[in-house]
């Protein structure tokens, strides 16, 4: 269940993360991180399109991921925000409730938006948002 494991962070001195959350205390190893920092000079004309013009509002960050491996971008919760998950069971204990006018101000959080910088669409959209940035 997703409200229990929000609130059960250690469970036999393992750290539990949920990875549809922004995770921020992860260790990378000093060449991942260097990799990424590479990355980011590099892919800076797409992040900033897309957290600009296409996400306009809808989005809080946009950044490269190092975690994704095959996936080409993921859309994660803040980290002390709801799931895309948990905002589903909300919205449907409001709706069966009659409460939902107070919901949507609480669960319309912007998301944060992590690309994968070696899948090829990203590689594209690159190009692309340095091609015409407008």
């Amino acid at each position: 269940d997703e409200a229990i494991m929000q609130n059960l962070r250690v469970y036999e001195n393992k750290a539990i993360y949920n990875i549809a959350k922004e995770i921020s205390d992860i260790p990378n190893s000093k060449t991942e991180d260097q990799t990424l920092k590479d990355k980011e000079t590099e892919f800076k004309p797409l992040v900033t399109w897309l957290k600009k013009t296409y996400f306009k509002g809808r989005i809080s960050s946009a950044r490269l991921s190092s975690r994704l491996l095959t996936s080409s971008c993921i859309l994660m919760a803040p980290e002390q925000g709801y799931s895309g998950n948990m905002d589903r069971i909300i919205r449907s204990q409001a709706y069966v409730h009659g409460k939902t006018s107070g919901v949507d101000g609480v669960l319309n959080q912007a998301k944060n938006l992590e690309l994968n910088p070696h899948h090829p669409l990203v590689k594209e959209m690159l190009g692309l948002a340095i091609e015409d940035p407008t």
